[in-house]
């Protein structure tokens, strides 16, 4: 479900109310860095249009952080809603192929944050490949293996 509460299945995500439970396929909190992602790029930006598709549910919410977060950078969203394909045909979409996820440990530390392993074991397990990889070739040039 993207958007139990547009769709009026549960009344809040923070009390949903009755035997809800679930996990929500968006994160709203992210469209909120599109305009301050623009404000960053386009520093004199004070218009942006939002294109949406209204039959989509999701789209409310996305809408409502994205025009919070705008008017809090002081730039104005109008949202334009899309009723049939065609009309966009010809117009540029992007959808992200690759996430990279960054962790900055002394910042982490430094917060009382405790980072999961899990989040840590692909670069240790590169490092640790690495360094067998380092002593092996090292082994190999005294003729030790």
């Amino acid at each position: 479900m993207a958007d139990p509460v547009g769709a009026g299945f549960v009344d809040s995500l923070a009390r949903p109310g009755g035997n809800a439970t679930g996990f929500m396929q968006f994160e709203y909190s992210l469209a909120g860095k599109w305009p301050e992602l623009l404000r960053e790029i386009a520093p004199g930006v004070t218009r942006a249009a939002v294109l949406r598709d209204a039959a989509i549910s999701s789209g409310v919410g996305q809408f409502a952080v994205i025009q919070a977060v705008a008017s809090s950078l002081g730039i104005e969203v109008s949202p334009i809603n899309i009723l049939d394909a065609g009309e966009i045909e010809r117009w540029p979409v992007q959808v992200p192929t690759k996430y990279e996820l960054a962790i900055n440990l002394k910042t982490a530390k430094g917060l009382g944050l405790v980072v999961p392993p899990m989040l840590l074991a692909p670069r240790r397990a590169y490092r640790m490949k690495r360094r067998v990889s380092e002593s092996l070739q090292r082994l190999q040039d005294f003729d030790i293996v």
